[in-house]
């Protein structure tokens, strides 16, 4: 009877240079998405230096951001502008109570719970001497 060939062979041994490969790969994928990573936490870091939100100029509107500089708005060529100004005036955040959509919210919760007393002036008294 003859012996299967397949069976009698031994375990497949891994060759030194398959393993040097894969390593070389593995180390080198992590090491490019670390670079990625830091690449785009510096350009975070840029892009948090740029003064446009902050300026008189700035309109909030997609269609004209700046007024000054409507091509440089909000970009990094931003960062040196010459016609930046502070804007003096501040702007309520969402999270502000003292904002006027707030106070006008409290008014209105205030006048639902508590209705306004009307005392009307009796009509044919005359007032004064």
């Amino acid at each position: 009877m003859m012996a299967n060939p397949i069976l009698n062979t031994a375990p497949l041994a891994i060759h030194p240079w398959f393993i040097i490969g894969f390593w070389l790969v593995s180390v080198s994928f992590f090491l490019a998405i670390a670079l990625a990573m830091r690449d785009g936490i510096q350009q975070l870091h840029r892009l948090h230096r740029v003064p446009c939100t902050r300026c008189a100029f700035y309109t909030g509107e997609y269609r004209l951001k700046c007024t000054v500089n409507p091509y440089q708005a909000l970009s990094e060529a931003a960062i040196g502008c010459l016609d930046y100004e502070e804007n003096i005036q501040t702007q309520a955040s969402c999270t502000d109570l003292s904002s006027p959509q707030f106070v006008f919210i409290g008014l209105r919760k205030n006048l639902v719970e508590n209705p306004p007393v009307v005392v009307s002036k009796p009509t044919g008294v005359s007032v004064g001497a």
